[in-house]
């Protein structure tokens, strides 16, 4: 407060500082900012489009529908609208399951969810496994003592 009330002492005690400051040249407003539509690419974010109501409006695509994502027999008969194309696709895809071809190579694709539900499950049963070893163990001594 006392720094802003000598505020106008300073602009008359320096008036050669105040003047090279009206000399300076301002910066044009394009190098500072952009339009709209560059900064919406820049922090735009794309929903996948079989998530929640897009796809009633999308058009079926296998590759979005069963390669990107797991589908389920419904997705697959919707895309392919022939009782037979979709029972050759879904004999193939059940049995060999989501994949990514890279070059030659073709990847199977790890469910990271599932993979993790899995392996808390997996410590959480553990961890219950050795505290009813640890109480059978301890009421078992206890029982095995002379009373007094």
């Amino acid at each position: 407060l006392v720094l802003l009330c000598q505020l106008h002492v300073m602009m008359f005690a320096f008036p050669h500082c105040t003047g090279r400051l009206n000399n300076l040249k301002q910066p044009e407003r394009k190098d500072v900012f952009t339009s709209a539509k560059e900064a919406n690419l820049f922090t735009g974010r794309h929903l996948l489009n079989n998530r929640f109501d897009f796809e009633a409006f999308t058009a079926d695509n296998l590759e979005r529908e069963c390669f990107e994502e797991l589908c389920n027999y419904e997705e697959a008969r919707e895309i392919f609208e022939d009782p037979d194309k979709t029972m050759d696709f879904w004999k193939d895809y059940s049995t060999k399951g989501l994949k990514i071809k890279i070059g030659d190579e073709t990847l199977q694709k790890v469910n990271v969810t599932g993979l993790l539900i899995s392996l808390v499950a997996a410590g959480v049963l553990l961890v219950i496994i050795v505290l009813l070893i640890f109480y059978c163990c301890k009421s078992r001594c206890k029982s095995r003592q002379p009373p007094g």
